[in-house]
């Protein structure tokens, strides 16, 4: 009885809506309309919901329907009705409205639907919504291509590979989308398919990247001699023989079936002394063994706790500038997150923004823009990426707890070896010296801890040294208190090697106190630190 209560009220609500059309076509003034509009809105999400609620009754989804053609107009309302069926997981419905918008206004309905995709995130509602375009537009190989990873990013692989393999036989030759076919093959061990599927390309036309995915798929299957070939093949073509070589050939299995996932080991490293800092984590990626991992420091502890594998730039460099395909060397904030609804399936279970370029790329000359710690929904090959750092969905998710936004730092090198941890203790000393010398007014002592290449809000070392004695001469004390300190190295750069200060600054003076976050930037030539950045953030 309540149920049927519910309904009466609704559609008298409905019918007051309409009422409120009657006023518009009278020619009501356009803040009338306005509202009409807002109220018939709220009917439809009323109806909507119900409906979802209720999916077997039939009278609630006509009504959605009438309410929807005075709101949108019939063919878009359609398209609404369409929507609402794939909601409530009526495929039969769903295809009979869709074979009507088909005979309509194909372009209209078109147009309307991609205007929808640049508000809609939910990925049910993207892929309904990639359904429809692809049935009015099925020589469309992008739209496909789109669909399909969609359904690969939401686990529906059989679907996924079909509206891929179908974007291909439209013509798309992107280079990542024959990788994401492929993949999606060889993880359903589907070998042949994805062998006989680059065999026909390379006929069509003999590319490198092409050997490379057939050398990878060889290798799985611990077929050497056939890998081995397309080394060569691929070192025939100018490629880089070296980096498949290091996926060393010899240590083939005597089976096609996979071996379990290998245990990466975690490593601990004790520094010669504590240091009175809060415990942390960062983020280290080393781009030479394709590895990302977690690391925890409490003062004199480094220790691993995650390892996973990465792939990162196409372009092995240092990244220098935009659409190079490098990825950037240097120690970079995450700033924020961008969850999957709101992402390209490619990017998979979501995206950490990194601050790139920072300071001291900016100061390096280097520029470029996007790079993320990203996932994706299928294993990706070394050296993969158009210079984000990516990891795999499954380590994506295995990694977001150790992630704070705002607050935690990855340090991207070219190789372990690059990496010094033991200077920490000697960066923080320099750091606590800094800070003692600052609150003794000894401006002397205070401006010998700066690098004769320091730069701050434009100001050289010279006219940062005029700045602070003028500053200076009106204090009758200071006093620094840094907290929440990070110390995490940055890397070798053309200045020197360069530690980062990540810090909460308590300023207190007698004419002026201040708390900011600040990120110092240390240096080290010739066996000493100094400062050669500061940036307030």
């Amino acid at each position: 009885m309540l149920y049927l209560l519910n309904k009466k009220k609704l559609r008298t609500r409905i019918i007051g809506t309409c009422l409120v059309l009657v006023l518009i076509s009278a020619g009501c003034s356009i803040s009338h309309k306005e509202k009409a509009r807002q109220y018939l809105s709220r009917a439809l999400d009323e109806l909507k919901r119900s409906v979802e609620d209720n999916p077997s009754d039939k009278k609630l989804q006509e009504e959605f329907y009438t309410l929807a053609k005075i709101y949108f107009g019939e063919t878009q309302a359609k398209v609404e009705v369409f929507l609402l069926y794939q909601t409530i997981n009526q495929e039969n419905q769903a295809s009979k409205i869709l074979q009507e918008i088909a005979t309509s206004n194909s372009q209209e309905v078109t147009k309307y639907l991609k205007e929808k995709l640049e508000s809609e995130y939910e990925v049910d509602q993207r892929i309904a919504i990639y359904r429809a375009l692809t049935y009015l537009n099925p020589q469309d190989a992008d739209l496909f291509d789109k669909l399909g990873r969609l359904y690969l990013g939401t686990g529906q692989k059989q679907k996924g590979i079909e509206c891929i393999q179908k974007s291909i036989d439209l013509g798309n030759r992107n280079q990542e989308t024959i990788k994401y076919l492929v993949r999606a093959y060889v993880n359903e061990k589907n070998y042949d398919q994805a062998i006989e599927f680059l065999k026909n390309l390379i006929a069509e036309k003999d590319d490198i990247q092409l050997h490379q995915q057939l050398a990878e798929i060889y290798k799985k299957q611990g077929k050497k001699d056939l890998y081995l070939a397309e080394i060569e093949n691929i070192s025939k073509k100018g490629g880089k023989k070296s980096i498949f070589l290091a996926l060393k050939p010899e240590r083939f299995e005597k089976t096609t079936t996979s071996p379990p996932p290998k245990k990466l080991r975690l490593e601990t490293i004790v520094l010669n002394e504590k240091i009175s800092v809060d415990p942390y984590r960062f983020i280290l990626v080393n781009k030479s063994s394709q590895e990302l991992s977690v690391y925890e420091f409490d003062g004199q502890t480094v220790k691993e706790v995650l390892k996973v594998v990465c792939t990162t730039g196409k372009n092995c460099n240092d990244k220098q500038k935009a659409g190079d395909f490098a990825t950037p060397e240097g120690t970079f904030l995450i700033k924020t997150f961008i969850p999957s609804s709101k992402l390209d399936p490619k990017y998979g279970a979501g995206a950490y923004v990194l601050d790139f370029p920072d300071y001291l790329s900016t100061r390096l000359n280097k520029s470029g823009s996007g790079i993320w710690l990203h996932g994706t929904p299928i294993e990706r090959p070394p050296y993969n990426s158009e210079g984000c750092v990516v990891v795999n969905d499954r380590d994506f998710l295995l990694l977001q707890p150790y992630i704070e936004v705002g607050k935690t730092f990855i340090h991207i090198l070219k190789s372990k070896q690059d990496m010094n941890l033991a200077d920490i203790v000697q960066a923080w000393h320099i750091i606590k010296d800094w800070e003692q010398s600052w609150e003794s007014l000894d401006i002397n002592s205070y401006l010998s801890y700066y690098d004769e290449n320091f730069k701050n809000d434009g100001k050289d070392k010279r006219a940062w040294a005029s700045y602070k004695k003028r500053v200076n001469s009106r204090k009758k004390y200071v006093k620094v208190e840094l907290k929440d300190t990070q110390i995490i190295p940055y890397g070798k750069t053309d200045f020197g090697y360069v530690f980062l200060v990540d810090t909460i600054q308590d300023y207190d003076s007698n004419d002026l106190k201040s708390t900011t976050r600040k990120n110092i930037y240390l240096v080290k030539n010739n066996g000493v630190f100094k400062i050669i950045g500061e940036q307030v953030r």
